[in-house]
């Protein structure tokens, strides 16, 4: 995001750079545009505005060419109202002044000259003002949006709550039809052991009827042998259960059907029990086992008449010496064994064997040996990868041998552990009996009458049996339910109809479901919906009462139907006042009642407040004998519920008060935890907005606290129609449709993406990859194949909203009547986030390791870095000393080294004279003697030119050595300096200088000087000396590189460049001087800054030119100079300094 913009505008220059230099130095946040006149403004205005940036305030000058401050501020508040605008002016009249506060919405008038701490203030009022004005435009915005949302979800609230009893019953009606589809019979009986209760299954395998069946009448079919102690195995059941004890009840049993034939059954029952722990009942399941023991029976004549065929020959024989060697071995080719047959002669048993199985077999001989008796255990052992579970018999054969016969068991111990699971699976079954079960003859007489204890009914269930329906119900109920018998009979369907009779003086609601049983008798399964409906009805009255009101009309209206809903006497609402409760309405004596404000503390509301709920049946009174008021209204029951905000903190309560306790509390409850939300909700809305009443001065802070109140409230809203934590999906089984979803809870919709609309009928083809829908359809196939449920433990999906996600789901395949597939019953858990957990966990271990080891390196390269400042600090301590010694050096050296530069230019010239003075004379000396004097003078010239040259070169070094002990010298006094000026001319004579000792060797130069900077106190010729030297070795440094890429024959890839910028930190300035030369290597970047240190070859250079550069920049003017450097890449200067000298 761009910064925000302030403009200044005044024909002054010298004015507008010092407000600006202001403004940037008290707000950096904000960039500052300068305009010298109205007209320059508009354009700069309109350029910001179309670029998108954000223009907050502008300061401008009255007296301007052509346009005037009045007359430009007028202009731009007619484009632009909300930017705020001040006038900072030395002349200006009454009436422009007036003008401009009337048209131009002026926001302050300053004088010139101008004070700075009243230019900062008045900016940062302008600027919290703007930002005030602007936030309080989105809030209110935001709050408008919140209160349609809200009023939306209000009307909404009612229709969702009919959508879900809607679904109840869809659901309702699912579990009962898998409850009549069960394959196995169904009984229930009562406390003493007589049965109640028998479905249809369960008459079929004993072979009576329901008549027959009741009471003690269910064992008169039971086979002589087993009747007696079928009956004391029952009845030893029924007095254990009710003492307390876990006893099982599971046997087989006999009956003897009327032709004299045998039927078996299987039979399994356990306990019912009531909410007080007690028994109140038994159910049980009953399946034919008959086909299964005609199997058994055959097998066991087979065996008696193949015996001796199958003692010969076995599935596995084996002789065995007692000490474990095998004598003989043979198998047949049925029976897997770990290797070949024949290989087992002669080897001993921990050969073939795991430890732990052979020490078991071992232990059989033993044992068979010692005792002379046939020994048999069981064993599993992996065979080509497959469990296989053996029965062994070792029968003694001798006195040190015996025989082992193997047998194969595998097929029966997994049929008896999924024969387990099946019963599991009945016996879950049994428990979803409904209240009220009749059975009933087509002219209306009762054939059989079971009822829970929760269930009332007009008498005992023995009043019913054998009487017909008018001799308890009136004559329209009759007739209502004779139709739906005859319709059931008739049509083969099953009839539902609600009804309401009164029962012991009180209106109960039911539900009747008429299911056809035989051709002449039904199945009446009844259900008490008494408090569903009550409660519908009150929360329809509640919702219908109180949908159309908001506000503070909404609060009288929600007590006074509380209070017809509920039967009581009293009820309040009331909201949380520091220590104390202020009604927002009480209702008692069937009207509203005035406020009241009330101390919380020692109080039933006390206990609500803090628990959230809170429920005294009674005697409330005596349980809070300090609060007067409740002996006031002479009231015995309390129930209240705190309100809670969208934050989920306490703001008040919904209590109900009452003479006799209520009539059902849960459902009370219930009542007003919903319109306790609603209610809070309201109360809420009502704050935020008297609070936006209230609200001047400080209202930017309130709209916001109002604001979040109200999303929370939203929030709240939206989480008392969240669905279950569960996708619970039911698939078609049957091959026509299958596949498509038949049933779709709302936890499905969130997970997959899809609304229930759009999911039934369809199948997962419609919603996910062919490939990912050919597995998922597969394994449904697969489930009905095994015929058993299956557990998945993780399961990936694409959904359509939440991307790939992890599911562990269980498929619960059901059967029709003939065993083909009818159902298939889902639940899938999303259990990716405990993955991502778990990866994350890992990720985490991971980098703690690597953060362990970055320590560790960080810790090396601290020390190493200590080590390094410790040597700089002792450097820079021989530097202060060897400073003082330099300039006595120096001192002592400058006389005697101009002794020996005059004399080498004096001989110089002499030689000249000397060889011109001789020049006549020549043509009479012989050529060797002419020869000789011309060599001697020519040497003579050359050792009086090297002496010179390099008696220069010392007073150059003793310069520089002058040079830097005078580099604290505080007699200089720093001035004011445009820095990019100095520093581009010092680059300019730096450049010039080395031009001319190498014309051939030229650089890119780039620039980058920041054009805001302030001016910056500077010893300026001794800052130019340290930019010299610094630029000085940047080009040398390129040199190099150049020489050392030429003998590589990489000349032409290679471009010197030079790079110099300046720019703004705050108080300080930074310049950066880098090139692209040969670097510095790290082992000398720690001695550079040494004196007489110097990596350039002999004669070229002192090593006093960065130690004298150092000096300047830190020690004169109290900034910092970094060298960052890469061998044969680059080099970086980067020099910060101080804009004022302390």
């Amino acid at each position: 995001m761009s910064k925000q913009t302030i403009l200044c505008v005044d024909d002054e220059r010298n004015v507008l750079l010092s407000i600006r230099t202001q403004l940037m130095r008290c707000f950096p946040e904000f960039m500052v545009e300068i305009a010298e006149s109205a007209e320059e403004a508009l354009e700069v205005v309109e350029d910001l505005i179309s670029s998108g940036q954000e223009l907050p305030l502008v300061i401008a000058d009255q007296i301007m060419p052509n346009m005037r401050g009045d007359q430009f501020l007028i202009e731009l508040h007619d484009r632009y109202p909300k930017i705020l605008k001040v006038m900072l002016t030395g002349q200006a009249s009454a009436e422009d002044v007036g003008n401009v506060v009337n048209r131009g919405n002026l926001y302050r008038f300053m004088s010139k000259p101008w004070n700075e701490n009243d230019l900062q203030l008045t900016v940062s009022e302008a600027l919290r003002s703007y930002k005030k004005d602007r936030t309080i435009e989105e809030q209110y915005l935001a709050l408008e949006q919140a209160k349609l949302e809200l009023e939306i979800l209000n009307a909404n609230l009612e229709k969702q709550v009919q959508e879900r009893t809607q679904q109840l019953k869809l659901s309702e009606e699912h579990y009962r039809i898998l409850s009549e589809i069960s394959p196995v019979g169904i009984f229930r009986n009562d406390a003493k052991g007589n049965c109640t209760y028998a479905n249809a299954k369960t008459l079929e395998i004993t072979g009576l009827s329901i008549e027959e069946n009741l009471g003690n009448g269910w064992g008169k079919n039971l086979h002589p042998d087993d009747r007696a102690w079928m009956y004391a195995a029952w009845t030893n059941f029924v007095e254990q259960s009710n003492l307390g004890h876990d006893v099982e009840y599971c046997f087989e049993h006999r009956y003897v059907n009327p032709d004299g034939s045998t039927k078996w059954g299987f039979v399994q029952a356990v306990p019912e029990y009531n909410a007080n722990g007690e028994v109140v009942g038994f159910v049980g399941t009953i399946s034919d086992i008959s086909d299964r023991k005609k199997n058994e029976e055959l097998l066991r004549l087979s065996e008696q008449k193949q015996r001796a065929l199958i003692e010969a020959l076995p599935d596995l024989v084996m002789r065995i010496s007692r000490a474990g060697v095998y004598l003989d071995f043979y198998a047949t080719s049925a029976f897997k064994v770990i290797g070949k047959t024949g290989d087992f002669i002669g080897t001993h048993i921990n050969d073939s064997l795991p430890p732990d199985l052979a020490a078991k077999r071992l232990n059989a001989i033993q044992q068979a040996l010692a005792t002379e008796e046939i020994q048999i255990y069981e064993q599993e052992i992996l065979v080509g990868g497959v469990l296989q579970i053996e029965e062994c018999r070792v029968v003694a054969c001798g006195d040190d041998e015996v025989l082992i016969v193997g047998r194969d068991i595998s097929d029966r111990k997994f049929a008896e552990i999924a024969l387990r699971e099946s019963e599991s699976h009945k016996a879950a079954l049994i428990r979803a009996l409904p209240d009220l079960i009749m059975r009933v003859h087509r002219n209306g007489t009762y054939l059989e009458f079971h009822s829970t204890d929760s269930f009332k009914v007009f008498g005992e269930a023995e009043d019913f049996v054998g009487t017909h329906l008018d001799k308890f119900f009136p004559l329209n109920l009759v007739e209502q339910r004779m139709k739906m018998i005859n319709e059931a009979l008739e049509t083969g369907d099953i009839q539902i109809y609600e009804q309401e009779v009164l029962v012991a003086g009180k209106l109960q609601s039911e539900e009747v479901r008429i299911v056809p049983y035989t051709e002449d008798e039904v199945l009446l399964l009844v259900r008490d919906i008494s408090d569903r409906k009550q409660s519908e009805l009150a929360l329809q009255s509640l919702l219908e009462g109180t949908a159309s009101v908001t506000g503070k009309e909404f609060f009288p209206e929600l007590v006074k139907h509380i209070a017809i809903a509920l039967d009581v006497s009293h009820v309040f609402i009331s909201k949380v006042s520091g220590e104390n409760l202020e009604t927002m309405t009480w209702y008692a004596d069937d009207r509203i009642q005035p406020n009241i404000t009330y101390a919380i503390a020692h109080t039933p509301c006390e206990i609500a407040f803090l628990n959230g709920i809170y429920n005294c049946s009674a005697g409330v009174r005596q349980v809070f004998p300090l609060d007067d008021d409740l002996v006031k209204m002479n009231v015995d029951n309390y129930l209240g519920t705190a309100l809670q905000n969208s934050s989920g903190e306490n703001i008040g309560l919904l209590y109900v008060l009452n003479h006799e306790p209520l009539n059902n509390p849960k459902r009370a409850e219930l009542l007003l935890r919903i319109f306790g939300a609603r209610a809070s909700a309201e109360l809420e809305r009502m704050q935020v907005f008297e609070d936006l009443q209230i609200l001047n001065t400080e209202l930017e802070q309130r709209v916001q606290e109002r604001t979040k109140e109200l999303s929370k409230a939203r929030n709240f809203l939206e989480a008392i129609i969240e669905n279950l934590p569960l996708s619970l999906f039911v698939k078609n089984g049957k091959e026509e449709g299958f596949g498509e979803f038949l049933l779709w809870n709302n936890t499905c919709e969130l997970m997959f993406g899809c609304s229930k609309e759009q999911a039934l009928g369809k199948s997962v083809y419609d919603f996910f990859p062919k490939e990912q829908s050919d597995f998922f359809n597969e394994k449904d196939r697969l489930s009905f194949a095994l015929g058993q449920i299956e557990d998945i433990p993780e399961e990936p999906i694409d959904s359509l909203t939440l991307g790939r996600r992890i599911l562990h789901t269980i498929k619960v395949p059901i059967f029709d009547e003939h065993g083909n597939p009818d159902y298939l019953i889902c639940i899938s858990e999303d259990i990716s986030d405990r993955k991502a957990t778990e990866l994350e966990r890992d990720r985490l271990l991971q980098e703690l390791s690597q953060l362990n080891k970055s320590l560790e390196l960080r810790v090396e390269e601290r020390t190493t870095a200590l080590v390094k400042a410790q040597e700089r600090i002792i450097a820079q301590e021989k530097l202060a000393s060897l400073g003082t010694l330099t300039a006595g050096i120096a001192h002592e050296l400058r006389n005697p080294l101009n002794f020996v530069t005059n004399y080498a230019l004096g001989s110089i010239e002499l030689s000249q004279e000397l060889l011109e003075a001789i020049e006549p004379l020549r043509p009479s000396l012989d050529f060797d003697t002419s020869e000789m004097v011309e060599t001697l003078i020519a040497d003579l010239q050359e050792n009086s030119t090297t002496i010179r040259a390099h008696s220069q070169r010392a007073e150059n070094i003793i310069f520089n050595m002058m040079q830097h002990t005078r580099t604290d010298d505080t007699k200089a006094i720093p001035q004011p300096t445009q820095i990019n000026d100095l520093l581009d001319q010092s680059l300019k004579l730096a450049y010039h200088s080395k031009k001319m000792l190498d014309n051939n060797f030229n650089i890119k130069i780039l620039t980058d000087y920041a054009a805001d900077l302030d001016l910056v106190d500077l010893v300026a010729g001794a800052m130019s000396r340290a930019f010299i030297n610094l630029i000085d070795n940047a080009y040398d440094a390129m040199r190099h590189q150049r020489n050392l890429l030429s003998s590589s024959k990489h000349t032409e890839k290679y471009h010197p460049t030079l790079s110099l910028s300046t720019r703004s930190l705050g108080d300080r300035v930074e310049i950066r001087i880098r090139d692209n030369g040969c670097g510095i290597a790290p082992e000398t970047q720690s001695k550079i800054l040494d004196p007489f240190f110097t990596t350039k070859p002999p004669g070229e250079g002192t090593g006093l030119g960065l130690s004298l550069t150092y000096d300047i920049i830190v020690k004169q003017h109290n900034g910092t100079l970094t060298i960052n450097s890469n061998a044969s890449q680059f080099t970086e200067i980067i020099v910060t300094i101080p804009k004022r000298y302390n």
